[in-house]
């Protein structure tokens, strides 16, 4: 229909749909209006279309009589708020004609009085005064529905109505609602322009920016900007965001905002903190950034589109660093309008956590949030020296790709006192584009595995939800129709969030997303937040270790080595020249136990029957390493504890089952303390030659790469799952029986494995030991530092030098600058090893315990003095020993599943093959023995009485 010849229905409609159904503004409340003859005009569709026309036809389409028109502002109780949950109200037109009176255009901005410029407007209908006695009851039919639309159908922006003075109790929200008048709003639009200031400035900022031009502006105005600066002097923080000042401040910047999108496109920097010295940088655009940039850039489409459709992290071939970014504005003009640049180019650049915990360039800071800060290398030293000033600790990394031109700095949590008194000291041109303006608490996720803007739901994926003042909260599991599936009331955490109970967390493939609700006190208000969700992760290779010469991992010859990609994530594993033993060296061994046959029964299954709980940790695992080569032992224990609750097991037993499969490795970077876990290397090897030809694939496989598994096999070959028998938690590896040698290959390329032979392989344990410091029966003084701690056999505290020599089997750990190294008493002097896995292994030695027990089948038990072993070990014992690997009851780690005592022949002199009780430190296992099977005992026993309660 032209738009000429709408109704007032049809203009009621359109505006509705343009203030208040605006789904990219949803959760920002109206707290002032745009009334002008442009809004009209966009409202038409038509670009021909003259905003005076549109005007003129929308006010011919309320009344053409006098009479028609003053019915329009006559409250008649014809659609109750109660009631208009699904319902347009149908006053809102005539409202929008009260708000264009108030605001005036440049034919009435002289006339002060609000009825002569309403008189003014409809001309030719003759009304001089106006009866606005319903006018507030109007208004408030609408906010009401407002807030019952967005809390039905979440598609629509609420209404505040601001306070109004007593002599303006009826046209009051008219006005205030137009705040600013058209003049106004021009000179407005101006002066935050040409400061350089917008929403995300701050009330200080932007308040100071606009009252320096107050000459500029009508005494209207100037009365509005006093009450805003008024509530801000005051601490009103939420009353002032309120206020039509800052309504018209935050109006102003989406829609220029909005109009550099349209024409350049949305742009945003995503920092990933995994690697724990060099940060890594991603760009995020939407298609006409992607068109913007046009081939200088390699985008990867995003997995889940959103606001953004495209990953970005070459530009021209190098890594998306600021110096990048910087050079590419010199070729593409246009994109030194955008924030991103300008705050670059102004030699800092803020990210703060977005409401899925990303940290974003585009964010805003909230109470108490993380905060991260980009600077080059002249603001360094200034912010150094101010975080030091307000006794701040950030972490400081370089990026990843540029030089040292570039640092990050990152506050885990600081508070918004800490945060404005760290940026007062900066330059004014980096506190402009800071983005620390005052926003309501909003709900926030954090935690969780994401692909892209879509969440994995499951008790090893089960974010945080926070929001600041909230109380309590509930859940909703909705279909793709939006139908409540399940629902039920978020548990509270110690740390304040709130979380999903892992008990009621879903399996079912139909719900499509999440919805929590956050209930906070009366002034704050309620806060929802709707997350979408993925049901498995797609086919995607981890995410490779960044410059892997950089890091190390536990070797097998008694301390760390550095890592490589190829023969089995180890760099010395080729064979081993035996040594004779020299005085001071290391050699344990394992001991044979004749009268054990094995430790378990194994057979074989489906390659996907594995433990739920290893499922859910797959997935989420799986999909955290497609975006990220490592992860933090923190974050790694927040995926671990929600699947361990959720299938009644300690917190601790499924990382050391993910490390003793080989689905993780721990590693190490060169120049930090601190380990981290990256996906172990997936390797293919055979274990037996054909026909048929039996390899094993070791390695944490998702299931849709198992999918692709299944879908390389040609007819007559098959892929099963070796299994641990009983009901102690377990994994085995996959085999498979293919029909030529060269299928290995093919396998291998089809999902991304390393291939291993027993000749590249090498020895799995070296004879080799670290060198004692000879002579020594006290710990070197140059060694014990500050930082020095001691294993208690429960936790490490701090370590206090006693005179003398320490305790047969004492361990300590002095923390250096570059990593720990582990000394470990053996009554008479000393071992040391930077190799965690081998201190453990030295300690139980240094006690005399045998460090694992042979079954007459060749199946293992490891000591349970040992909390694991070198990685070299365990992936000889899953390729070409038993390939299963479990915990039984006594916590010990248990390798079945051998094919007989010949494959212990590779360890060479590691085995003892006599009778355990000739062996050195069996005595002293047996106490050991009969305190686990105590412990065993009570355990069986607690559970039985809770089953009976």
């Amino acid at each position: 229909m032209n738009w000429r010849a709408w109704s007032a229905n049809d203009w009621n409609q359109v505006l509705v749909n343009e203030v208040f159904l605006d789904l990219e503004r949803i959760s920002s409340p109206i707290s002032r209006i745009n009334a002008s003859n442009r809004l009209l005009q966009k409202c038409t569709g038509d670009a021909e279309c003259r905003p005076e026309e549109a005007r003129q036809a929308f006010i011919s389409a309320l009344g053409r009589t006098s009479g028609e028109m003053r019915k329009r502002f006559r409250w008649t109780g014809e659609v109750k708020a109660a009631s208009a949950k699904e319902k347009i109200p149908s006053v809102f037109a005539p409202l929008y004609l009260t708000l264009l009176a108030a605001s005036a255009d440049e034919a009435t901005y002289d006339e002060g009085n609000f009825r002569r410029r309403f008189a003014e407007l409809v001309q030719p209908l003759d009304i001089p005064y106006l009866d606005c006695n319903d006018l507030p009851t109007l208004w408030a039919h609408v906010r009401d529905w407002s807030v019952q639309r967005h809390r039905g159908k979440k598609d629509c922006r609420v209404l505040h109505l601001p306070a109004v003075p007593d002599h303006e109790k009826l046209i009051g929200y008219s006005k205030r609602l137009a705040f600013p008048t058209y003049k106004d709003e021009i000179t407005l639009s101006s002066v935050l322009a040409d400061l350089g200031v917008d929403e995300n400035s701050g009330f200080e900022v932007v308040s100071r920016a606009v009252y320096s031009r107050f000459t500029r502006f009508t005494a209207g105005f100037i009365e509005e900007l006093g009450q805003f600066r008024a509530l801000i002097a005051n601490g009103r923080t939420l009353e002032a965001y309120q206020t039509p000042f800052w309504g018209a401040v935050r109006d102003i910047t989406w829609d220029r905002r909005r109009q550099e999108a349209r024409e350049i496109g949305r742009f945003t920097l995503d920092a990933d903190f995994s690697d724990p010295v060099h940060a890594r940088l991603t760009l995020l655009v939407d298609e006409a950034g992607h068109r913007t940039l046009s081939t200088r850039c390699e985008p990867t489409p995003f997995p889940v589109p959103g606001n953004y459709q495209y990953l970005v992290r070459t530009l021209n071939g190098k890594p998306c660093t600021p110096a990048a970014l910087l050079s590419l504005a010199q070729v593409v003009a246009r994109l030194k309008q955008l924030k991103l640049w300008r705050d670059l180019a102004a030699g800092c650049l803020s990210l703060f956590p977005d409401e899925h915990g990303n940290m974003r360039s585009d964010s805003s800071y909230s109470d108490d949030s993380a905060a991260c800060f980009i600077v080059n290398s002249d603001l360094a030293r200034l912010m150094q020296r101010c975080a030091t000033h307000y006794g701040l600790k950030p972490s400081r990394t370089t990026i990843m790709g540029t030089p040292a031109t570039w640092e990050v700095f990152l506050f885990e949590s600081i508070s918004r006192g800490s945060l404005l008194g760290l940026v007062r000291d900066l330059p004014e041109r980096v506190q402009a584009g800071m983005g620390l303006a005052w926003q309501p608490p909003r709900p926030a996720l954090s935690g969780g595995a994401w692909y892209g803007q879509a969440l994995l739901l499951n008790p090893a994926s089960n974010p945080i939800v926070r929001m600041q003042g909230a109380e309590s909260g509930k859940f909703e599991l909705l279909d793709s129709q939006e139908d409540t599936i399940a629902q039920g009331r978020l548990v509270e955490l110690d740390n304040g969030g709130f979380q999903i109970p892992v008990s009621t967390l879903p399996t079912c493939p139909t719900v499509a997303k999440v919805r929590f609700s956050l209930t906070a006190s009366e002034s704050l208000g309620d806060a929802e937040l709707d997350a979408p969700l993925v049901q498995t992760v797609p086919f995607v290779l981890p995410t490779n270790l960044p410059e892997p010469t950089a890091w190390l991992v536990d070797g097998p010859s008694g301390r760390l080595s550095p890592f490589t990609p190829v023969t089995g994530n180890l760099q010395s594993l080729s064979p081993t020249t035996p040594r004779k033993e020299k005085p001071g060296r290391f050699h344990p061994r394992f001991v044979t136990i004749k009268e054990q046959d094995t430790w378990g029964e194994y057979g074989t299954s489906g390659i996907d029957d594995i433990p739920p709980f290893l499922h859910w940790l797959c997935e989420t695992l799986s999909l955290r390493f497609q975006s990220r080569a490592t992860l933090p032992f923190k974050d790694l224990r927040l995926h671990v504890s929600g699947a361990a609750a959720a299938a009644d097991l300690p917190h601790w037993l499924p990382t050391r089952l993910l490390l003793a499969s080989c689905w993780l490795s721990t590693v190490a970077n060169r120049a930090s303390p601190y380990s981290v876990v990256t996906p172990a290397p997936r390797t293919i090897a055979i274990f037996r030659e054909g026909p048929p030809l039996v390899a094993r694939i070791v390695g944490m496989l998702a299931q849709s790469e198992r999918a692709k598994l299944r879908s390389l096999l040609q007819p007559g070959e098959s892929a099963y799952r070796l299994t641990c028998g009983g009901d102690e938690p377990g994994v085995g590896a996959i085999e498979l029986r293919l029909s030529t040698p060269s299928r290995l290959k093919q396998i291998a390329c089809g999902l991304g494995l390393e291939v291993l032979t027993r000749d590249t392989f090498g020895a799995p344990l070296a004879n080799g030991a670290p060198v004692l410091p000879a002579g020594n029966t006290v710990l070197p003084k140059a060694s014990v530092s500050t930082t020095a701690e001691k294993w208690d056999g429960w936790e490490w505290k701090e370590y206090s030098p006693v005179s003398g020599a320490e305790s047969l089997g004492a361990l300590i750990r002095t923390k250096g600058s570059q990593r720990y190294t582990h000394w470990i008493s053996t009554g008479g002097s000393w071992w040391k090893t930077d190799s965690p896995a081998w201190a453990w292994l030295f300690r139980a030695t240094a006690l005399g315990f045998a460090i694992g027990e042979v079954a007459s089948n060749g199946d293992c038990k490891l000591s349970g003095q040992l909390r694991g072993a070198p990685p070299s070990f365990l992936r000889w014992w899953m390729h070409w020993g038993g390939g299963c690997v479990s915990i039984d009851n006594d916590c010990c780690l248990v390798f079945g599943g051998a094919p007989g005592m010949n494959i212990w022949k590779e360890l060479g002199q590691w085995t003892d093959l006599t009778d355990n009780t000739t062996t050195p430190g069996y005595a002293w296992a047996a106490p050991m023995d009969r305190r686990r099977l105590a412990l065993r005992l009570r355990r069986m026993r607690n559970t039985a009485n809770q089953k009976g309660e």
